[in-house]
């Protein structure tokens, strides 16, 4: 039997120009300003690279800042031009943003085909942890046997923002006057309908903590990435568009079940959870689930109850048992406004040197 080399494999060869046209265009312009670093992600239809830029900050330094140029790739124009779009319109703390490069050798224009870079793109900020997915792992490596109710409810807030972000995005325009105080109350806004193409643990990334922000002293900001599908108005019938935050808060649910066990590649369980005065509901996060039919032990005995059921309610299986956006936030709201009144402190103190551990760029 012969065996091909990888480097004549043709989609291995088609990457591989690829990168080196697009790598031409910023050895062009220099490496006193930029600096190439690697192909940060590969997934359907499109790539990410990741490139540092020489920016200079408000009082004259210069500090290299990393940022992503995601292009098409073996067919996924339409992804890249979707999100381009999308991101016009969904914004907020939680979701990725578009980077602002200044003197872009491939002259970000994804309307125009000319001398510069052929083709679509994008060029994203670039949050310096990793994916989610990733931090399962580095924390399944270090031996972290669970993570602390305190951070999974930081991240849980963090992973519901973006449902709020996307169903209730951040105004396009600058308004003032009473459409500025409607505005400001998120629940006043339009709703977009929409629902994440791809809402998993290696599409969500992870940042720094943030001056400034009381929500991410403890824990590093999460942003929601790969938005590449159809533009709102095309996506979806007006039931779907009515389904989708349910639909996504059904996927976060599930994601803070990888969380809860520190396994984001395991088969799905169901089961059935409800209180004693009311029917049972079937979850499909049956992980969390105390009594198992099959005599297996529940490992799960330090995890905060109202956590536990919250998650399950939100992974119902029947999208009609499951709760709307706005009542999940402002119960987690209601939930963590208590603990900080009881003193957060030292618990916070402890995540910051759990993140520390991890080894992770703050």
């Amino acid at each position: 039997m012969s065996i091909i080399p990888s480097l004549l494999n043709p989609l291995h060869m088609q990457l591989q120009n690829h990168l080196v046209s697009m790598k031409w265009y910023f050895d062009k312009a220099g490496s006193r300003r930029f600096r190439w670093i690697r192909l940060e992600k590969q997934e359907e239809g499109t790539i990410s690279v990741r490139i540092a830029a020489l920016v200079e900050a408000a009082d004259g330094t210069e500090t290299w800042q990393d940022f992503i140029i995601k292009t098409p790739f073996w067919g996924g124009n339409d992804l890249v031009n979707d999100e381009y779009e999308l991101l016009k319109v969904i914004k907020g703390p939680h979701i990725i943003r578009r980077f602002c490069l200044a003197g872009n050798p491939l002259d970000e224009d994804l309307t125009i085909e000319d001398t510069h870079f052929p083709g679509s793109y994008i060029v994203l900020e670039c949050l310096e942890n990793g994916s989610l997915s990733e931090f399962i792992r580095r924390a399944k490596v270090a031996g972290v046997p669970h993570l602390s109710n305190r951070l999974l409810w930081l991240m849980f807030r963090c992973l519901v923002s973006m449902c709020v972000e996307m169903e209730y995005p951040e105004p396009m325009v600058s308004v003032t006057g009473q459409d500025s105080q409607q505005l400001n109350n998120v629940w006043d806004r339009i709703p977009t309908g929409f629902r994440h193409p791809d809402l998993s643990t290696n599409n969500i990334l992870m940042g720094g903590y943030e001056p400034g922000s009381a929500d991410h002293q403890a824990c590093p900001v999460l942003k929601l990435t790969s938005f590449g599908r159809k533009p709102l108005d095309q996506q979806m019938s007006e039931a779907s568009k009515t389904n989708a935050p349910k639909q996504n808060l059904f996927c976060v649910a599930i994601i803070m079940q990888y969380l809860i066990i520190l396994n984001d590649n395991v088969t799905q369980r169901k089961g059935y959870f409800g209180n004693p005065h009311e029917a049972s509901k079937e979850t499909e996060a049956g992980w969390l689930i105390p009594a198992l039919d099959d005599g297996s032990t529940w490992s799960f005995i330090w995890l905060d109850t109202e956590l536990r059921h919250l998650v399950m309610h939100c992974a119902a299986t029947d999208k009609d048992d499951r709760p709307d956006l706005r009542s999940v936030w402002l119960r987690i709201e209601e939930i963590m406004a208590r603990q900080e009144a009881s003193g957060i402190a030292d618990s916070d103190r402890q995540v910051r040197l759990f993140f520390q551990r991890l080894a992770f760029t703050l």
